[in-house]
Order: C-alpha cells, then sequence, then structure tokens
C-alpha cells in the first residue's frame, strides 16, 4: 500500500475532479516523446496511454481503490483492451440477467459480397425488425440484443448478435431470412450462457470461434450497439456505496500512478470487477460495497 507520509496528492500530479482542468501528457513537450501510446510505452516501460489516466478513490478509513480512464480512442493498445474488457463484461452481465438460467442466443450473420457500413446496418436493422415481430407473434416476448460488427479477415463485415431471453428458432428459418434481406447465405445460432460475452467482445485473452485480431476491428461507426433493454454497467463514480469516497484524477505518468502499475504487476492489487482494483491484501471495511438497490 502507498505510505500515509507521502507529499499532498496535487504535488504528485493529482487533480480533484473539481478542478475541471486536465492536460493530457502527450501534449506536454516537456516529456520528450511523441503522442504514440506505443512510444510512451517504449519510451517509459509503463503500459500507460499518455490521454488518459486513473481515478483513485479512497474512504475515511483509508481502503483505496483505482479505476482506469481511457482515451477515446478504439485502436489505442490499452484503451481498447478496456474497452473490450467492458463490452465482454457488459454482455455476460446482460445473458444472465436476462436469460437466468436458459441463457441466450448467439448469432452469426454474413455477407457474400462487400457491402458498405451504412448497407450493412440497413438490412441489419430490418433483420432485427422481423426478428422482433417473430418473437412476439410466436412465443409472446421480445428479446433485448447486443450487436458486434467485425471485419473478416477478407475484408468483408460480418455480424453477432447475442440476444436474450431467447425461445428456440430453426437456425435454417434465421438463415434464410438474413438472406432474403440482402445478408450471405452463411448464418448460424448457438445458445450461450453468461460466458458468451467474452467471445462476442473479441477479448484476445479468450480463445474461441473467433480470435481478436486488432486489423479485424471495425474503426469507423459504432463497433457494438445495444437495444434500449439491455442492462447496463454501473458508473463506478456515480453508484451510491456504503461509505463516502473521495475520488480524485492521477495521471498516468504521476509517481503515484507509477507506483500503482508497479505493484499491480508484483500480484499486491487485483480486480474486483473490470476496472476497478482494490488491495490484494483484503480490506478492513466495506465502504466501497455497492448498496443494494432492491
Amino acid at each position: 500500500m502507498i505510505p500515509s507520509n507521502r507529499a499532498p496528492l496535487q504535488s504528485q500530479g493529482v487533480l480533484p475532479l473539481s478542478a475541471g482542468v486536465y492536460v493530457p501528457p502527450s501534449s506536454l513537450v516537456g516529456l520528450g516523446i511523441t503522442s504514440s501510446v506505443s512510444d510512451v510505452i517504449d519510451h517509459t516501460g509503463v503500459p500507460a496511454c499518455p490521454d488518459a489516466g486513473w481515478l483513485r478513490g479512497a474512504c475515511e478509513h483509508g481502503t483505496v481503490r483505482w479505476l482506469p480512464l481511457t482515451c477515446k480512442r478504439r485502436g489505442c493498445p490499452v484503451c481498447g483492451e478496456l474497452r473490450k474488457k467492458r463490452i465482454a463484461w457488459r454482455i455476460s452481465a446482460g445473458v444472465e440477467i436476462l436469460g437466468g438460467a436458459a441463457g441466450g442466443a448467439w448469432l452469426v450473420l454474413t455477407f457474400d459480397r462487400d457491402v458498405t457500413k451504412v448497407e450493412a446496418v440497413k438490412i441489419a436493422n430490418q433483420y432485427m425488425q422481423w426478428l422482433y415481430r417473430y418473437c412476439k407473434r410466436q412465443f409472446g416476448f421480445k428479446p433485448e440484443w447486443a450487436k458486434v460488427w467485425e471485419l473478416q479477415e477478407s475484408g468483408r463485415l460480418h455480424l453477432n448478435i447475442v440476444l436474450a431471453p431467447w425461445h428456440f428458432i430453426p437456425q435454417k428459418v434465421l438463415a434464410g431470412k438474413w438472406h432474403d434481406l440482402g445478408g450471405g447465405r452463411v448464418g448460424w445460432v448457438e445458445r450461450v450462457g453468461a460466458e458468451i460475452g467474452v467471445e462476442a467482445a473479441k477479448s484476445r485473452r479468450k480463445v474461441g470461434n473467433y480470435l481478436a485480431k486488432w486489423d479485424q476491428m471495425v474503426l469507423s461507426g459504432r463497433g457494438v450497439s445495444y437495444s434500449k433493454g439491455w442492462p447496463k454497467l454501473p458508473d463506478p463514480v456515480k453508484v451510491k456505496r456504503v461509505g463516502w469516497i473521495r475520488w480524485g484524477f492521477v495521471g498516468s505518468f504521476s509517481e503515484e500512478s507509477i507506483l500503482h502499475w508497479y505493484e499491480a504487476e508484483l500480484g499486491h492489487w487485483h480486480e474486483v470487477v473490470p476496472g476497478e482494483w482494490c488491495s490484494a491484501d483484503g480490506e478492513d471495511c466495506h465502504c466501497f460495497d455497492y448498496v443494494d438497490s432492491g
């Protein structure tokens, strides 16, 4: 843990959120490095994005947790990994909450010709409208969905759709309708549990039917979207917790941030949920626990 006799947070490059001022380290000439994240990692040895940082939270008992902030660049080798992890978590949670023990469905729909993203989205929307009507008419419910676009190695788009709740529909019916609307001839569906989120989000840590590759990512437009009823992840700063937490910004290359990264590499910190780090030695209070809204 960080010693209590250290200098005030502001002197270590930490700004309270109320300050409302943040200058990305990549814009500071004094660093002597470029704004390329890869160059930053090579220069400092720290796998951190110069345009991101951390939120450090502390309760009145001195318990500390860390939340990583991200830049908005989908292809960032640091923030992109965290983004994919959050996508995986949201999809997994949605299948579990909406599908329960029955789980959900994972559809993979392809195109057998080159199509623009605009045309592909139009076909996908028509398909989802048909699927909504079909499920409502046949089973009395409308499934919620999460859609993840990616590129095949050939450069053609394909679409992953995770739906929950779900009821059996023959693959021939699902694939046939997709083809009728302008999609390809290949389409398959598989019953899934909550763990499917890791696959659909293309986490590089998970080996499955699809292997994550940076050059397969859709770098323009939305890569992932959700229906209105798909559960959102809780905002770790806004969510109500048992104790009062003071959050402050910590720059990526401040002394405290680098020390946290080093201690995490040694195993002194671990993720309690994706993107929230607590001490591996345990905590002496429950201040960071979520208040049960039920």
